[in-house]
């Protein structure tokens, strides 16, 4: 098993390029973090660093290591982080109507929980008229429902900018802005139907 401590020497070494800017941005003596890679390395049984070379070089193993004690370090990050402060501390209670479920919703429900770790989302499905009821008895925070327009329960009542998403819009690198003549609600308040 890894030692933290000494994959953050290996990493921030190679992220800073040197032995002295490591030792300073770690807040250590330079001898510290030399022992801290050589003990690293003794573990792995192989060089890491190949001190010769100016500017600083991984060797071939250090290239193999390099990712994965990125990846530790970030992972032991976001470990400590959610000890800290509990993901799914803050509910969202949202009620869908059934046929609005799907694989692509699911998605964008997983995407934003990785987003937001503090939040947690509790999703539930039924038909429009149990949903309205169940909000309007404060067991739901959020409702989308079909409702006709003359109803009085078809209202934003919290006036917020509201988002269309499609499945193209969970690629990262597709960077689509979709615009709707509904995509400010508090311009639209009040009765309204989609």
């Amino acid at each position: 098993m890894f030692d933290p401590r000494l994959l953050r020497a290996f990493v921030t070494i190679f992220e800073s390029g040197s032995f002295t800017a490591a030792a300073d941005k770690l807040h250590l003596t330079q001898s510290t973090i030399s022992q801290q890679l050589a003990r690293l390395e003794e573990s792995v049984g192989h060089s890491l660093i190949d001190r010769t070379a100016r500017p600083l070089q991984l060797t071939a193993s250090g290239e193999y290591l390099i990712g994965y004690a990125q990846r530790i370090l970030t992972l032991q990050q976001e470990a400590e982080a959610v000890l800290k402060d509990p993901a799914g501390s803050i509910p969202i209670r949202i009620g869908l109507p059934e046929d609005m479920m799907s694989t692509a919703m699911a998605e964008v429900f997983g995407l934003f929980a990785q987003e937001h770790r503090t939040i947690r989302l509790d999703v539930t499905s039924g038909l429009s008229r149990n949903l309205t009821e169940r909000y309007r008895n404060g067991e739901l925070d959020i409702v989308i429902v079909k409702e006709s327009a003359a109803s009085a329960d078809c209202y934003a009542s919290f006036p917020e900018e509201m988002a269309w998403f499609e499945r193209a819009l969970l690629h990262k690198d597709l960077k689509v802005k979709t615009s709707h003549i509904y995509s400010n609600l508090s311009d639209n308040s009040g009765m309204w139907s989609a």
